[in-house]
C-alpha cells in the first residue's frame, strides 16, 4: 500500500507568509492614515471598484485626484503583490496536496485489505479531513484579510498515525507474501514446529515409553543370550551322544 507523502501539508502549515502582516508600502503619504485606521484590506478591496467609478470614490462619491489614485496604487507595491502571490501559491499547493492525500487514504479504505486496521484508519482520516477544512477556511480568511495573522492547526500528529497504520499493514502484507512465495519451506518449518510442540506436550509419556522399552529390550537381550547358550549346549550334547 502506498504511504501518502505529507511533506507538503507540513510545509504549508508552517509557511511564514501566514504569520506575516501583508500590508502596503510605508513611505507613501496615504500609508500613515491606512496604518492608523488599520483598513489596508478594506482599501485594497475598494481599489477593485475605483477603475469603474469614473474618478469618483466608490464609497463617498467624492472626486478622486490622480495623485491619490497613484498613491493608493503605489501603496500596494511589488512587495505586497509578491506576498499575495506567495500566499496564493501556498493556498493552491495546500488544496492540491490535501486533496491528493485524502484520495490516497480513501483508495486504501475502499481496497478492503484484510491486513488494514480500517476502524483506526477511517477515524484518523475523518479527523484529518476536518482539520484540513478548518485550515482551508483560515487560508481563505488570510487571502481576504492579508494584514491578519493566522495559525493553521498542525496535521503532523494525525498524518503520523495514518502512516504508522499503513506501514503496519504493509508489514503484514509482506509477511503474508513471503509465506506464499516460500510455501514449501514454510510448510516444512510448520511441520517441524508441530513435531516439536507434540514432543514437548507428550514428554512424560515419551519418557515413560523409552524407559519401559529400554527394560524390555534388556530382557529380550537376556533371553536371546540364554537361548543362544541353550542352543550351544544342545549342539554339544548331540555331538557327545553321537
Amino acid at each position: 500500500l502506498a504511504v501518502p507523502a505529507f511533506t507538503d501539508l507540513k510545509s504549508c502549515e508552517t509557511n511564514e507568509i501566514l504569520a506575516k502582516k501583508v500590508v502596503g508600502k510605508d513611505d507613501v503619504d496615504v500609508a500613515a492614515l491606512i496604518r492608523r485606521l488599520g483598513n489596508s484590506d478594506w482599501v485594497k478591496e475598494g481599489l477593485g471598484y475605483l477603475a469603474a467609478s469614473s474618478e469618483q470614490c466608490p464609497f463617498c462619491q467624492q472626486a478622486i485626484t490622480s495623485s491619490l489614485a497613484n498613491e493608493l496604487n503605489e501603496y500596494f507595491d511589488e512587495t505586497y503583490m509578491n506576498d499575495m502571490a506567495a500566499l496564493s501559491t501556498m493556498s493552491e499547493l495546500y488544496r492540491t496536496a490535501t486533496a491528493r492525500v485524502i484520495s490516497q487514504i480513501d483508495v486504501i479504505i475502499d481496497g478492503a485489505s484484510t491486513h488494514v486496521d480500517f476502524d483506526n484508519l477511517a477515524a484518523n482520516r475523518n479527523l484529518l479531513s476536518s482539520r484540513i477544512e478548518a485550515n482551508l477556511r483560515l487560508i481563505e480568511r488570510k487571502q481576504k484579510e492579508p494584514s491578519s495573522v493566522v495559525t493553521l492547526e498542525s496535521t503532523v500528529e494525525l498524518t503520523s498515525k495514518i502512516s504508522e497504520i499503513i506501514k503496519a499493514a504493509n508489514a503484514l502484507i509482506e509477511q503474508h507474501n513471503n509465506l506464499v512465495a516460500n510455501h514449501a519451506n514454510e510448510k516444512a518449518k510448520l511441520t517441524d514446529e508441530i513435531w516439536k510442540c507434540l514432543l514437548e506436550e507428550e514428554k512424560a509419556t515419551i519418557d515413560s515409553y523409552i524407559s519401559a522399552k529400554s527394560k524390555i529390550d534388556k530382557a529380550i537381550e537376556g533371553l536371546e543370550r540364554a537361548l543362544s547358550e541353550k542352543r550351544e549346549a544342545h549342539r554339544n550334547a548331540k555331538t557327545k551322544l553321537s
